[in-house]
């Protein structure tokens, strides 16, 4: 099932990625692997983690979920953000990086609270924010609705 949580600047998709071809576009990725380490090619150079941080514009694709010898075996299930490059979130991610093993699977716990809850697109702001300030982007404004601090809207979520 594909979960899509739309805001007016960026959205978040929980997706299995169907490997495309490399490509670039206008915005900045956050994608955390909900299933173990995956490989990243980003601008010509090849990275392996449990997530990744993409500047816009950037040449980019994911390669697939690696087992235990680290051979591909699977497509990746991932939450994908994209942050147009307007946004305050894009223009503070100017280097491609990897995500923690422990990030990860904290940002997937707090993922699985958000859907607990009888809300989610309203608990989706204040997961942003957690998701923002674990990886080290705290200091950006998230703007969810029409105002800047993300108090004054909710997201909207769509289950398919």
């Amino acid at each position: 099932m594909n979960e899509i949580y739309l805001a007016k600047n960026h959205l978040m998709i929980k997706t299995e990625y169907k490997d495309p071809e490399m490509h670039r576009h206008s915005a900045a990725h956050i994608l955390i692997s909900l299933k173990g380490p995956v490989r990243f090619q980003v601008d010509g150079q090849e990275m392996t983690g449990f997530g990744a941080v993409i500047p816009s514009g950037l040449p980019h694709t994911v390669c697939g979920a690696l087992d235990e010898e680290g051979k591909p075996f699977s497509m990746p299930s991932l939450l994908l953000f994209l942050f147009d490059e307007t946004t305050f979130v894009a223009q503070c991610i100017r280097e491609s990086r990897l995500i923690t093993e422990k990030q990860a699977q904290t940002v997937l716990q707090w993922y699985r609270d958000m859907r607990e809850t009888p809300d989610a697109a309203a608990a989706y702001p204040s997961f942003l924010r957690q998701v923002l300030k674990e990886l080290g982007l705290s200091d950006v404004k998230v703007v969810i609705g029409g105002g800047d601090t993300g108090n004054d809207c909710q997201g909207t979520a769509l289950r398919q």
